[in-house]
């Protein structure tokens, strides 16, 4: 997958040496004039390399050694693969990134270095593929791995520092946005969903524009990740697919695979043609909450499967979205899809 640092170069120096020779030279004749020494050749020294803050020379010699630090590769490659992350994330912070090393007991950037290389040998040996399969599974163990690491963060930043983001604007939750914005989406009379609320259309303005603006102000899109989660459990009645997005990846899939590409694919085209994308979805009898409750099942389906069996489900999801792209490339498609 090219996450692996795995190339390695050899640096030789070269010293040249530089022999003079003195010949003995007539005196010269009366009355003239003796020519000057023939000038003694330069010697191009070599600058030493001035190494920034920061920066480091790989050891690529100690790099072939194995070193695991204090990871425990064979019951526990997720936990490596979360220092890693960490570690990378904090690369350009060096004080940071230094205090992480400590964290992981690795002594430096060599040692990091020669860590990563043993990790590399570790994942192709016998073993690992004995305790976690091949290359795609073990990939998607350090995918899983970082994702749960980097909810769990979410789920701190939400109880910690971004805890007053989350509070009730005039008096209206996230999950109760959420649900209005579902009835939004579906089409629902905007009078019905401003009086379930108990709310006029200016409080109404104000509460949403606080609550896009939260999510706008939150790079770590940690509020956006929330309300997502929101939206997608207050569909779950509004939905033919809502209870598939209960449980995003789990149990049968509420769509052939091949069913879902064709109508990604055919949406995509229209927003490229310039037509309405809610519209191809009304001619696949789909809402746009089915839409995005289909869309929460398959990307985890993906997510947890796209690199089992050698990326077998991943080179099939890119055949398909190539052949549905060139047919809906012309044009508008006339579906024959049923559900």
């Amino acid at each position: 997958m090219g996450f692996l640092d795995a190339i390695k170069k050899s640096v030789q120096g070269v010293v040249g040496q530089v022999q003079q020779q003195v010949q003995p030279q007539a005196p010269p004749p009366v009355h003239h004039h003796a020519a000057p020494p023939a000038p003694e050749p330069e010697v191009e020294q070599e600058e030493e390399e001035v190494l920034e803050p920061g920066d480091f020379k790989r050891d690529y010699a100690l790099e072939e050694r194995d070193d695991s630090a204090k990871f425990d590769l064979q019951n526990n490659l997720g936990g490596y693969y979360v220092a890693e992350f960490r570690i990378e994330q904090a690369w350009d912070d060096l004080p940071q990134r230094h205090a992480l090393l400590q964290e992981y007991g690795i002594r430096n950037e060599q040692h990091y270095h020669q860590v990563k290389a043993t990790v590399g040998r570790y994942i192709e040996s016998p073993a690992a593929q004995q305790k976690y399969g091949g290359i795609g599974e073990i990939m998607h163990v350090k995918m899983k791995a970082t994702q749960d690491y980097m909810m769990g963060g979410m789920q701190n930043k939400l109880q910690g520092e971004l805890k007053g983001e989350i509070e009730p604007v005039e008096g209206i939750s996230l999950d109760q946005w959420a649900t209005a914005m579902v009835k939004v989406a579906n089409g629902k009379p905007i009078a019905g969903i401003l009086a379930t609320l108990g709310v006029d259309q200016a409080k109404w303005d104000r509460v949403s524009a606080e609550w896009n603006a939260r999510m706008s102000r939150d790079t770590t899109a940690t509020i956006a990740t929330a309300y997502g989660k929101a939206f997608t459990n207050s569909s779950a009645n509004d939905s033919k697919f809502g209870a598939a997005a209960q449980n995003p990846g789990q149990g049968p899939l509420p769509v052939p695979l091949e069913q879902y590409i064709e109508m990604m694919e055919a949406q995509s085209a229209a927003s490229q043609q310039g037509r309405d994308a809610s519209q191809v979805l009304q001619g696949f009898g789909l809402t746009v909450i089915d839409w995005s409750n289909l869309g929460s099942w398959f990307s985890a389906y993906f997510n947890e499967n796209a690199l089992k069996n050698n990326g077998a489900l991943h080179a099939q999801w890119n055949a398909l979205q190539e052949k549905y792209a060139a047919k809906y490339k012309a044009g508008p498609a006339d579906s024959d899809i049923q559900f």
